[in-house]
Parts: C-alpha cells; sequence; structure tokens
C-alpha cells in the first residue's frame, strides 16, 4: 500500500471516530436532558406561569423562536399547545438536546396522526406528579391534555379541539369534550388543591374577544353552542383571569395578524384576530392572582404567549367534599417522612446484607485455603516416589461450621501440617 492510499484510509478511519463519538455525546446530552430536573419546590412565593400555541415545535426550534422566548422572558414554567410532532420524530430530530439543561420536559404526543395537535411543559420546578390526557379513551389519541401536580396546586394546559371548517366536529367538541373535561377539572379539585388551567381552548366568549363578530357566528370558535357550554363552565365558580384583570383591553391571543415567515403582504391587509388562550382558575384563590397578560409583542407563531402572575403564599382552597389545602399539605409532610423513613430503613438493610456478605465470603475463602492446604500437604505429589508405608501424622482438627476460628490457630494447623509433611 503506498503512501496516498494509506493517508486515504488514516482520514476515513478518523473521521468514522469523531462521528461515532458526536454520536455518543449527543445521546448522553440528550439522555441528561430527558432525566428529571429542576428544583424539588418553588423558592419564591410569587412565580409567573406562561403558556403558549407555538403551532410546530419544530418549526419554533428551527427558526429560534422559541429558544429566543426562552433566553430573553427565562420563564419558571412554560407550557405548550399544539406541538405537532409524534415520539419518534421528536427523537430523531432531537429537539430535546436544543431545551436548556435546566428544564424538565413532559410532553404528551398525538397518536391518532403524525405532526398532529400535542401539548407540553417545561418546567425548572420537579413535580410530584404527572398525568396524561384526562382519562377517557375516547380523548387520549390527540394529546390535547397535560397536567403537572405541584405542592400547592394542579396546572394543566390543554389543546381544545377546534370544531373545523364546516363545523365536522362541533357535536364532538361541545357534547363530549367539553363535558369530560370539565368533569376532569373538578375531579383534580375533589384533592383539595386548586386547578390552574391555561392553554388554546379554541372559543372566543364574547363578542369583545374577536374582530367583525357579525363575520363569525357561524364560524369555528365563536359559535353559539362552543361560547355557551364556556359560559356553563365560568358560571360553575371560575373565572377567566384577563377578562377579569382587563375588562376593556381588546387584545388578541391568535389570528393572521400575528402570522409569522413566507407570507404574502395581503395576508396583513385584513388582519383578523381572536382571544382563544386563557388561564382560567376557580374564584376561591381569585385573590391569590396578581396579573396576567396578553405578550402581543412576541412573535414566532400564529398565536401569542399569555401569563399568570400569582402569589402561592396567598392559595387558599376547599373542595367540595370539604377537603381543603391544608389537609392535603399535612397528608404530603406525612407521605414525605413515611418515604424518608422507608429510605433510611432499606439502606440500613442493604448495609447490614453487604457486611454479612462479605463476612461470609471471608470465611469461606480461609475454609478453601486451609483444606487445600491440608490436601495437597497428606497426599503425595506425582514426583516423590512410592513408598509401602507412610509415617503416621495426626494433624489438628478441621473446625467445624460452629466452632470459632482466629488468625492462632490458623497458623498452628499450618505449621503442624508443615511439619508432618517433612517428616
Amino acid at each position: 500500500m503506498d503512501y496516498f492510499a494509506l493517508h486515504k484510509k488514516q482520514t476515513r478511519m478518523k473521521r468514522k471516530r469523531s462521528k461515532f463519538i458526536g454520536q455518543i455525546t449527543n445521546f448522553i446530552k440528550e439522555k441528561k436532558v430527558v432525566e428529571e430536573k429542576g428544583k424539588e419546590d418553588f423558592d419564591q412565593d410569587v412565580i409567573q406561569l406562561w403558556n403558549w400555541n407555538i403551532n410546530g415545535i419544530r418549526t419554533s426550534i428551527n427558526r429560534e423562536y422559541l429558544l429566543k422566548f426562552l433566553k430573553s422572558h427565562k420563564p419558571l414554567i412554560l407550557c405548550l399547545n399544539e406541538i405537532r410532532i409524534d415520539e419518534n420524530a421528536m427523537k430523531k430530530s432531537k429537539i430535546k438536546s436544543f431545551i436548556p439543561a435546566e428544564y424538565a420536559q413532559y410532553y404528551n404526543y398525538a397518536t391518532a396522526k403524525k405532526g398532529y395537535a400535542g401539548t407540553g411543559i417545561l418546567t425548572k420546578v420537579k413535580p410530584l406528579n404527572v398525568i396524561y390526557d384526562i382519562g377517557v379513551e375516547d380523548h387520549s389519541l390527540e394529546g390535547r391534555t397535560l397536567t403537572l401536580e405541584f405542592k400547592k396546586f394542579f396546572l394543566v394546559t390543554s389543546y381544545f379541539p377546534n370544531s373545523q371548517p364546516g363545523l365536522k366536529r362541533l357535536d364532538y367538541r361541545v357534547t363530549q369534550w367539553d363535558k369530560d373535561f370539565w368533569k376532569f377539572i373538578q375531579k383534580l379539585e375533589e384533592k383539595g388543591k386548586p386547578v390552574i388551567l391555561c392553554g388554546d381552548l379554541n372559543v372566543s366568549h364574547t363578542e369583545d374577544d374577536i374582530t367583525d363578530p357579525h363575520k363569525w357566528y357561524k364560524s369555528p370558535c365563536f359559535t353559539k353552542q362552543e361560547r355557551d357550554s364556556f359560559s356553563s363552565f365560568l358560571s360553575q365558580g371560575y373565572v377567566d383571569l384577563f377578562r377579569y384583570f382587563h375588562p376593556y383591553n381588546y387584545k388578541f391571543t391568535s389570528g393572521t395578524c400575528f402570522r409569522t415567515g413566507k407570507q404574502p403582504k395581503a395576508v396583513f391587509a385584513t388582519p383578523q384576530g381572536l382571544r382563544i388562550d386563557y388561564f382560567i382558575v376557580n374564584k376561591q384563590i381569585i385573590n391569590a392572582c396578581l396579573d396576567s397578560e396578553i405578550h402581543d409583542d412576541v412573535l414566532g407563531s400564529d398565536h401569542v404567549p399569555i401569563s399568570l402572575e400569582i402569589n402561592l403564599s396567598k392559595l387558599k382552597f376547599k373542595s367540595k367534599g370539604g377537603k381543603t389545602l391544608e389537609d392535603c399539605l399535612k397528608e404530603q409532610e406525612e407521605k414525605e417522612k413515611q418515604s424518608k423513613e422507608e429510605t433510611k430503613e432499606n439502606t440500613e438493610t442493604t448495609k447490614t446484607t453487604t457486611t454479612k456478605e462479605k463476612e461470609s465470603s471471608l470465611d469461606s475463602e480461609l475454609e478453601s485455603i486451609i483444606l487445600s492446604s491440608y490436601d495437597s500437604q497428606s497426599s503425595p505429589s506425582k514426583s516423590t516416589p512410592k513408598v509401602e508405608s507412610i509415617p503416621e501424622c495426626s494433624p489438628s482438627p478441621l473446625p467445624g461450621p460452629e466452632s470459632d476460628l482466629n488468625t492462632e490457630d490458623l497458623l498452628d494447623i499450618l505449621n503442624s501440617a508443615s511439619e508432618n509433611s517433612k517428616t
């Protein structure tokens, strides 16, 4: 092989090696990101929660909309709607590795279609529990709901089904989804914790939440059936926070006025806006809520992010069954104590078992050494000639399993065995 061929082979091998190392490092990095990270609890009373329909997480990552938002606003918790990616595509594209490592990532993927619907949550605080969907099989194929349980509240983000052009899914939306979803919220509250609901709910509640309402009466998001269904839920003691804090503000969260990318200029000539993204809470915790805002200065999707500022120290809640938030916190403290005690007991038992195993292994090693030395000394070697009679030798008896063996006894046995072999 000449020099040039050898050089080509070496460069080829170097490229393969560097590619292999890069794959391993990316795998390790992605694995670290997937692991649960974050603080055990909130280290401050006043926190800010965010929700954003990003209209496709791949596009948002590739065009750096999401990364710029995370870098500039540094949200403690960010809920994502309409991620539009399945689990296999998420692994292949390695999107999780682009998210800053300080965030724990949770995703609920749609399994009915690829690149459809889906929700996610990025959080710097580790949740106590994660709940996927709403517990009804008919609604578990599109990844529309994701819930994190924290110490003092449940955070639910949801991407409600759209009625579709021609109102094809209006009946499913109003008669099935809405009823089952509101039951899910009330079941969570029975546990004694308040629920903070956020997401793209695909309904404009009043005429103040949409441009040119007279043109939308028979269109998705503004039909009488959708609005009445939403009103019936709010009438059960829930509050639309943006409208509560800003009763005369006509900001929108979605529409052609927020579209980005390669759009024709005609799209922006007559911008249409809707407010279909919400933060909703039970009126019992309204005093803990400080403000809810629509951030229409943040671009990167056909929706803009919304936020809620809340004081956790002011949270007070009582379920319909009479269970309070204080009762729930006491139960959690008792569970934590029990788990700590169990972990201590487990560590102590493992320590005792390991020490016993070590002692038994040492005893077996000593016994094998003694037996091997005794056998080698009592049986003649192949090189020694045969003799008719062997002088009597009285080796010390081996200790039984119940007898104690110390180093002095061991030395005596070995010495006597060597002396007898010499004679």
